[in-house]
């Protein structure tokens, strides 16, 4: 204290003869504002006091201590016109109290140490401006020791460490104001319990630990959020001992920070949050039972910028709690939900989830050794006036550990699993997505399942486009390893149409199993099994109400004695119903089956008159290969039913993966590639050689202008088989072929006349049975408003349009279209080298990184490209041009989209984190060839200016290298969006 406000000391010291009350009130006014201290006792006889008062100019301060047995009461406040503190304390067996109050008209506080038994009670309050802070602790019978501090001034804040042992304890710690009020409680019925509270203006929080059966809480709420954590534990008569160790914080102010960290065992253990902002809302609900050992479960959420962001971690050994989470979106159209229950020895489970103005999104990770999960995680969207629905449920037994993913933006929900095997298992899952009406659906069971990884997916979408809305859902399972056995189908479902597919293998062997569903205009399902199990069998069908129009059925098995060293098999089907650019209702199946084997079967088999009947069979007593492809098709205008032998091929590969695959994939030593499942690719062009042995697996769809159903020779040119190979190759159903891009994807072909109406036919037909991707390795030099139409409902169904930038002069000086159209995907052509190629048509870039219409996006390999060619036509072969880039940009985009497929990226998605990808590879130099000189005198009228005025000096028979490209340049767009496997 200063000497110099100091004008009274008055020291005290208490003996009681005999118990009584005492009241004692001080008061001090100055240039330090007026203060009053105000006491009240009543005290056991054996109780003694002392006490030690100061005054100053408006100043109070004070310490005193008090011991002693019986009941006590002891009593103090502070106040001035801004503020009122007190403490309250009481306790009837014993007593021990060292205290300190200080304070002048603008502020005080108040500290005190406090050791009492018996019944006891401990209070401290402080009020401010409006504010108002409550602390206090108390036990019916037992044991109490707590030191409590408060402080009042423009704000009020409150400490507590309290240890309580005994029966009926609690601690609490709140606040109010007139924008909200909090409070964090602990209580047990009988036992201990240990806490470190603090509140404040706007928070509250708390380190609490009980034993024994009791609660604690946490809660906070102002006008526009709220946040509330409780945890119980109960005692049911069981064998677990009753305990819990938590943090717990909850805060207010126009966001709600809240938080919860949870150790706890006992008979029965319950966590329940419920947060409420404007950004969003959280519900989360944990409860089990018979928790001998401690579970732990940790989770925070806090408010930055538009956003909240919540985490949490839950880890233990044993059964784990049964967890329930709600996450909404602040304007209630938005949600996702996550459920887990289970056990695992140990377990454990960590994620996030951000909510807003108008998406929800949850991300997890789990795993469970020797144990069992089930889980469950959905989103929920009301998009356009409809509801969009996905989902995704997993049961497991044994050790399993993954990712789990909810998604609700204002464009999609996706639901999704990636997870991985690594001891015995079993496991069951399924996926399913709505929009509409139309949906899509897939599920597995895997029984012995063991290295092994598996994916689920479901999502839907709806986009308002030219005041039409337009419906998207997919479903998707992959599934890769060794298993005693495994099933899967898929289904879709488009307004009274069907397509389903089914798969498995029933005697133990390793494998990859993939089915998948999808609707736009369409229901298309499909189903691809690749095993060396010695029984397996795949089918699909199509239809419409409850009739089966379209199916066909393949199956593998060994015989006495035999082996199946490799069975593949790739189904596929679609209902498309007539509609406003489709003039007739098709039902389509196709199916592409190989086999490896000794004594043993392969069947085909194609639906008619309601029942399965055999269309080929394939044995033999010894070694054997045989790939077959087939068609059942029925369509308002004819019925095509076709089977086709695949014969061993007479040539291989030189390169096995070609220089301009290994370019994009940043290697020069690639020895296979892989990636693209779960996304469906399509290409306008002349065809492709569907017997190919590197694209017999992987082409789905066939068609052209007079609709579905291919033939013999189903690419006379060969131009379409280079381009599918590029993207699709995926070595050969006998390993020994080529690959390309993406060679775990789907292709669909359609076989154009060039007219721009037959090519906008492609792209609808494309569009309505699900591609993600269209590439087109063509270009005229005029626009179409068909063409435009066709490519504009394209991309409002989130496809991505690939085109070549076309092959400059004389046909194409400047970009050709559909590559100039705005939103395409225009790609130019470099060499082996990374220079770009002098003949590559150019675009009017305006150097600003964002493509735009008339302007290309991308360079890519186009220069002596080696790839796929019509088995009646060689084989294989070299060619060059834009039509050679676009695909190795078609087929890097279904690489990468596989990868991100199960978070929900769309065409966007993959176009920007591929133009981030090609800035790290800016192509600078154009190479001149000598050929240039033949074409000098088409460049001579575009000789004064932009790219020509350039290059057209150095068109003179020989080779120069020119650097006269830099960012986002004329010829390569942006660079090369090269990646790596």
């Amino acid at each position: 204290m200063d000497p110099g406000r100091c004008v009274l000391l008055i020291a005290v010291l208490i003996l009681m003869p005999t118990a009584c009350a005492i009241s004692v009130s001080y008061a001090s006014s100055g240039y330090g504002g007026s203060v009053t201290l105000s006491e009240s006792y009543e005290l056991d006889t054996s109780t003694a006091l002392s006490e030690s008062t100061g005054l100053g100019q408006g100043s109070v301060e004070q310490t005193k201590s008090a011991s002693g047995t019986g009941t006590n009461r002891i009593s103090t406040s502070i106040s001035s016109k801004e503020y009122t503190a007190g403490s309250s304390i009481e306790s009837t067996s014993s007593l021990s109290l060292s205290s300190a109050v200080a304070g002048d008209g603008s502020g005080a506080g108040i500290s005190q140490a406090l050791s009492a038994s018996g019944s006891v009670s401990s209070s401290l309050k402080g009020v401010s401006g409006g504010l108002e802070a409550v602390h206090s602790a108390g036990v019916e019978s037992g044991l109490l020791s707590s030191a409590q501090s408060i402080g009042v001034g423009k704000d009020v804040s409150a400490m507590e460490s309290t240890r309580i042992a005994g029966i009926n304890g609690y601690v609490s710690a709140g606040f109010s104001s007139k924008e909200g009020a909090g409070e964090v409680a602990s209580a047990v019925s009988q036992g201990a319990i240990c806490a470190n509270l603090g509140s404040g203006s706007s928070a509250v929080y708390g380190d609490l630990a009980l034993s024994g059966p009791g609660s604690l809480t946490a809660s906070a709420s102002d006008s526009e959020s709220s946040s509330k954590h409780e945890v119980i534990i109960e005692d049911e008569g069981g064998d677990a001992d009753e305990s819990a160790s938590t943090m717990l914080l909850a805060a207010t102010g126009g966001y709600a920070l809240s938080g919860t960290s949870l150790s706890a065992t006992g008979d029965q253990v319950s966590l329940s949050s419920v947060i409420s902002n404007p950004k969003g809302s959280l519900i989360t609900k944990e409860a089990q039972s018979g928790v001998s050992k401690p579970m732990s479960s940790q989770s925070i959420g806090i408010a930055s910028g538009s956003s909240v962001t919540t985490t949490w971690s839950r880890s233990g050994r044993g059964r784990m709690s049964s967890i329930s989470s709600t996450y909404k979106s602040t304007d209630g159209t938005k949600s996702v939900s996550n459920s887990v229950s289970g056990s695992g020895y140990p377990y454990s489970i960590a994620g996030s989830a951000t909510y807003s103005q108008s998406s929800a999104a949850m991300y997890q990770t789990l795993s469970s050794t020797n144990g069992a999960l089930t889980t469950s995680q959905s989103a929920w969207s009301w998009s356009n006036g409809e509801e969009l629905r996905a989902a995704s449920t997993l049961s497991s037994s044994g050790t399993i550990s993954g990712t789990q993913i909810a998604i609700s933006d204002p464009v999609k929900v996706i639901s999704s699993q990636s997870l991985t095997v690594t001891g015995k298992a079993t496991v069951s899952s399924s996926s399913r997505a709505s929009s509409n009406g139309d949906s899509s659906s897939t599920s597995a069971s895997v029984s012995g399942a063991s290295k092994m990884s598996l994916t689920a997916l479901a999502d839907a979408s709806n986009t308002r486009y030219n005041n039409e809305l337009y419906h998207r859902t997919g479903a998707f399972f992959d599934s890769s390893g060794y298993a005693a056995s495994i099933k899967a189908d898929s289904s879709a479902s488009y307004l009274n149409n069907f397509a389903r597919s089914h798969g498995e293998w029933t005697k133990a062997g390793s494998g990859e199993l993939t089915v998948s569903a999808e609707t736009v205009k369409s229901a298309v399902s499909d189903v691809e099994i690749k095993t060396g199990s010695d029984a397996a069998l795949s089918y699909t069908q199509s239809g419409t109400g409850s009739t089966v129009k379209s199916g066909l059925y393949t199956y593998a098995a060994k015989r006495s004695g035999g082996d199946v060293y490799l069975y593949q098999s790739h189904l596929y089907s679609h209902a498309y119903p007539n509609n406003d650019h489709h003039s007739m209702d098709e039902y389509v199946s196709t199916a592409s089956s190989a086999i490896s084997a000794k004594k043993s079967d392969m069947k085909i088999q194609q639906w008619e008159n309601g029942k399965w009947v055999a269309a080929k069979n394939y044995y033999s007593s010894g070694s054997y290969t045989a790939a077959v492809r087939a068609n059942d098709i029925l369509t308002s205008a004819y019925k095509w039913d076709r089977l086709w032998e695949a014969q061993p091929r007479s040539k291989t590969p030189y390169d096995r993966v070609p220089w301009g695959v290994e370019y994009m994939y940043s290697s020069s030593s690639l020895s296979k590639t892989y990636g693209g499942e779960g996304i469906d690719v399509a290409i306008i062009d002349t065809g492709a050689d569907t017997l190919h042995p590197d694209l017999l697996m992987r082409i789905e769809d066939f068609a052209d202008a007079y609709g579905p159903g291919e033939y013999t020779q189903s690419d006379s040119h060969g131009h379409g088989t280079h381009v599918a190979g590029t993207i699709v190759a995926d070595g050969g159903f006998d390993g020994k072929g080529i690959y390309g891009m993406a060679p775990e994807a789907d292709l669909r072909v359609y076989s154009t006349n060039f007219y721009y109406s037959d090519v906008a036919s492609g792209i609808y037909r494309a569009t309505d049975l699900g591609a993600e991707i269209i590439s087109m390795s063509l270009g005229g030099s005029v626009e179409s408003s068909t063409l435009n139409s066709a490519l504009d409902y394209a991309m409002a169904n989130g496809v991505l349009l690939v085109a070549a930038a076309g092959n400059g002069l004389p046909d194409n000086p400047t970009m050709a279209t559909p590559a100039r159209y705005p939103g395409v995907v225009g790609v130019g052509a470099i060499d082996s080298s990374g220079n770009a190629i002098w003949w590559s048509s150019p675009g009017s870039n305006d150097g600003d990184y964002v493509p735009e219409g008339n302007e290309v996006t991308f360079g890519a390999p186009g220069v002596s490209v080696y790839s796929t060619y019509p088995t009646y036509k060689g084989y294989y072969t070299t060619m060059s041009g834009t039509s050679m880039a676009a695909p190795h940009i078609a087929g890097t985009a279904a690489s990468l989209w596989s990868r991100y497929l199960i978070y929900g990226d769309g065409a966007n998605d993959i176009r920007n984190l591929m133009i981030n990808c090609a800035k790290q590879n800016d192509v600078k130099t154009v190479k001149i060839t000598p050929d240039a000189v033949w074409y000098r005198s088409y460049a001579e009228p575009y000789s004064n200016s932009g790219y020509y005025s350039s290059i057209y000096p150095y068109m003179s028979g020989s080779t120069y290298y020119l650097n006269i490209l830099q960012g986002d340049d004329v010829l390569t767009g942006v660079g090369v969006p090269r990646i790596s496997l």
